[in-house]
């Protein structure tokens, strides 16, 4: 229920990672246009591949190909990727490292 009033006051502290993921995982499913729109998603593959093959990381090119991306699925990527560092930091406690979090 909070989240549905106010997510920004919300205490996620509260909240069970578990329970919290499983949430963002629903929402992300029934979206009706994934996070990286379809006519991008080519692109970020692209761009994932140059880094892995180069091992080096373009900033420039990364925020370039971010910046196309629609205002509204830039800033809910920026709040998923600040809240699954926040997971990551806790991992000792809830075993979600940075790997497993790739996994679900």
């Amino acid at each position: 229920k909070d989240l549905d009033q106010d997510w920004e006051k919300c205490d996620l502290d509260k909240y069970s990672p578990h329970v919290l993921c499983g949430t963002i995982k629903n929402f992300l499913r029934e979206t009706p246009e994934p996070l990286v729109p379809f006519g991008l998603y080519q692109d970020f593959v692209l761009f994932g591949k140059n880094i892995l093959e180069a091992q080096s990381r373009d900033e420039e090119a990364m925020r370039n190909l971010l910046k196309r991306l629609p205002p509204q699925n830039l800033a809910l990527l920026g709040f998923l990727c600040r809240f699954l560092q926040k997971v990551d930091a806790r991992s000792s406690v809830n075993k979600m490292t940075a790997s497993n979090l790739g996994v679900v």
